[in-house]
């Protein structure tokens, strides 16, 4: 290549140029970091030609470091990938945002994106948990030992000898999430939140992606 050849660029994106690039969002900066990394992976931009284009978007330390995932999470990312912020949930409670009803969504919040679900998927969880409190404000408590017995007969028929196992790799998980937001085991313990088939379904397929993620 002579010195008059323009360096290649992250496939589908414009030639980054001095002053050329507009302030990025987080989704757009995290994109074209990546389509560099994978560029300078590939080979077909060098160390030097990454390093300019990371300065032009100000990238952070963070942001260029290599990206070690292995095929098989790079392939989860991008069939489910993570909300880049608590704030990327639609969350809706049907009532006027009280001081505590504001904390309860900054926590739910942050255990849904540190479970790393999707936008779709943390979004639906909100509303089935929504939808399940609805559902069980006017049980007592034999009416919901009851509600839980038919729920885990609902679970049971559906994952077969697989349950426990997958209970339990969702338990961790949630440890986990307790460990760094306090409060969701007391949630998934209130008005049979965490006996709902729905959200059982919901959290134990994300915790097999976030293990599949997290077990090296």
């Amino acid at each position: 290549m002579d010195s008059t050849t323009t360096p290649p660029t992250p496939t589908g994106s414009a030639p980054i140029s001095p002053g050329s690039v507009p302030e990025l969002t987080d989704i757009h900066a995290e994109t074209v970091t990546r389509w560099i990394k994978e560029d300078l992976e590939k080979g077909t931009i060098t160390p030097e030609q990454a390093a300019n284009a990371f300065d032009e978007l100000n990238a952070t330390m963070e942001q260029r470091a290599p990206d070690l995932r292995s095929d098989e999470v790079k392939a989860l990312d991008e069939q489910f990938p993570p909300a880049a912020k608590p704030d990327d949930y639609t969350i809706h409670y049907g009532q006027d945002m009280t001081p505590a009803l504001k904390q309860f969504d900054q926590a739910a919040r942050t255990w849904i994106h540190a479970a790393e679900f999707p936008r779709e998927l943390g979004t639906a969880l909100a509303k089935t948990i929504d939808d399940v409190t609805r559902h069980t404000a006017s049980m007592n408590e034999d009416q919901l030992a009851e509600f839980g017995y038919r729920e885990y007969a609902k679970l049971k028929r559906l994952y077969g000898e697989q349950l426990e196992s997958k209970l339990q790799a969702a338990g961790r998980m949630v440890h986990q999430l307790e460990a760094k937001q306090p409060g969701l085991k007391q949630l998934l313990k209130s008005r049979g939140i965490g006996d709902s088939a729905r959200v059982t379904v919901l959290l134990l397929d994300q915790a097999e992606r976030y293990w599949r993620r997290h077990s090296s």
